[in-house]
Formats: C-alpha cells, sequence, structure tokens
C-alpha cells in the first residue's frame, strides 16, 4: 500500500489503483476492449488479469469477493441478469494467486437469455479496496440461426 507524505508527523494511506483486462479463452487469446460479444447458449471463458499502479499483479488472494455482473442497462437494479463470482463461476488459481488472474466462465445456462445489449462490469473488492477493475461496456448476446 503506497501512504501519502503530508507532514513528517502524519501519513494517510493511498488507495491503490487497479487495473485489469479481459480475454476471451480459446486458441487465440484476445484482449476485449468491448464490446464483448457471446453467442446464445453458448458457453464462454475470459482471463480477468488485475494489475497495480506499477505494472505488478495483483495478488488476488487477498480479494475477498470478485464479480462479473452483466445487467440491462447501467444503473439497473440488482440483481444482475448474469453474476459471477468468486466460487461460483470466477476461479482464481490456488496454486499462482499472486500473478492475478482469475478465469470467469459461463455456462450455457447463463447465456440462454434472451438476445440483447446488456452491461457488464468486473468488481475486485479486498480489504480497503472496492473497484471496478473493468469499466462498464457493451456484453451483446446475440441470436443464433
Amino acid at each position: 500500500m503506497s501512504l501519502l507524505l503530508l507532514s513528517s508527523a502524519t501519513t494517510l494511506p493511498v488507495t491503490p489503483r487497479l487495473t485489469a483486462t479481459l480475454q476471451l479463452q480459446g486458441v487465440i487469446a484476445v484482449d476485449i476492449p468491448g464490446p464483448i460479444t457471446v453467442y446464445q447458449g453458448d458457453t464462454a471463458s475470459f482471463l480477468l488479469t488485475v494489475l497495480q499502479d506499477d505494472g505488478q499483479p495483483f495478488d488476488l488472494a487477498t480479494a475477498t469477493a470478485i464479480e462479473f455482473r452483466v445487467k440491462p442497462a447501467d444503473g439497473a437494479p440488482d440483481p444482475p441478469t448474469i453474476l459471477k463470482a468468486l466460487g461460483s463461476g470466477v476461479v482464481v488459481s490456488l496454486a499462482t494467486p499472486a500473478t492475478g488472474t482469475a478465469i470467469i466462465a459461463l455456462g450455457t445456462g447463463d447465456t440462454a437469455i434472451s438476445p440483447a445489449r446488456y452491461r457488464v462490469d468486473v468488481v475486485v473488492v479486498a480489504p480497503n479496496l472496492r473497484q471496478h477493475v473493468i469499466a462498464p461496456q457493451d456484453f451483446v448476446l446475440a441470436a443464433v440461426v
């Protein structure tokens, strides 16, 4: 944690700013700046990589929550249309949590909803920290033939 020096006698903690990338898993991993497109009834896995201000991986072993939330619009009330959370669709490798990576898995039941343009974001919660690491962006659930 960084500290901001106000005077020789007073220091206040400065909350580190986290950033992240989201990659669709498959033969080729591609960073998804948005929109994310998934076809109705398909499965999809995303690699979430969370970094600290200095570019170093954020140790996800300290995370108390990681949420992938899909809603019909920004500011829509809970519950999300699709919610994947730590231990329920979001998996952090226990062998290497310090790499800052987690897998977010959508199953066929998650994507069996009405085709539409939704909004998605990803939030990480850790002690003294709650941040949107993937800012709200479009999530398109596309119809199939």
